[in-house]
């Protein structure tokens, strides 16, 4: 898809291949019953707008790229998720893994574009690895009941863009950028802040959905450096940037 203005209203799966898919243009609104945007192989979005405004899961491919272009998505199970290389560590191949199981070497990667995904299980999901290196990501998810907010069987990186996550990583993240995390709570509309030890906001949000946790990451944030969690004003946590392997 490169072009176009496409309005999808589906019983399964809104848009759907047994190879690969790519989007480098226009614009997709999808609501469907089963996966917003599903591929068998690669799924990748490098420009447009893509809008799934309902489906038990937002995207879904083996390897998933987004590299640019615009991607909300409201699911009411994995938002954007990686699976399929092995059908033995998911509930019938695609679906959404749980932390303690093998990496089977799919990979989820944001390194551009604007995503938010707000999910009833798991944000961001993967059954091998995610990276964030780019882009800015705002994802929403729950805390305990073995799903959150960002779950991957391998190892999730941080190395650069911006990450708001409202509700639990379930894996602590690698990679070179470092981040702030507190068990917090909000509701949808909540203005989160991470204030420095002056109190100077360094970076600020509005929850698009409520959520028991925080995890931030921001190159303006400084490894070693002391920031306090600030929800709707009030100062309710405060903890150390981290550099991701120092956690």
């Amino acid at each position: 898809v490169d072009g176009g203005d496409v309005t999808i209203d589906a019983a399964d799966d809104g848009v759907h291949s047994d190879g690969s898919v790519g989007i480098g243009g226009g614009t997709l609104t999808i609501a469907a019953g089963d996966d917003g945007v599903h591929a068998e192989q690669r799924l990748e979005i490098r420009s447009g707008e893509v809008t799934v405004t309902g489906a038990a899961e937002g995207l879904e491919g083996v390897d998933v790229a987004i590299s640019g272009g615009t991607v909300d998505v409201t699911a009411s199970d994995d938002g954007i998720n990686a699976a399929g290389n092995s059908e033995a560590t998911t509930d019938g191949g695609m679906g959404g893994g749980m932390a303690g199981e093998a990496d089977t070497g799919e990979t989820l990667v944001i390194s551009g574009g604007t995503v938010r995904v707000v999910a009833v299980g798991d944000a961001l999901d993967s059954n091998g690895s995610i990276t964030v290196s780019g882009g800015e990501v705002a994802v929403y998810g729950p805390t305990g009941g073995g799903e959150g907010a960002v779950d991957a069987n391998g190892a999730i990186t941080l190395d650069g863009g911006t990450l708001f996550v409202g509700g639990s990583t379930l894996k602590v993240p690698v990679g070179a950028q470092t981040w702030v995390s507190a068990s917090v709570s909000g509701s949808a509309g909540s203005v989160v802040e991470i204030v420095d030890a002056a109190g100077a906001v360094v970076v600020s949000y509005t929850a698009a959905a409520s959520f028991g946790a925080v995890l931030v990451s921001d190159a303006a944030l400084t490894a070693g450096s002391s920031y306090g969690v600030v929800i709707d004003g009030a100062t309710l946590a405060s903890d150390p940037a981290r550099l991701p392997d120092e956690a």
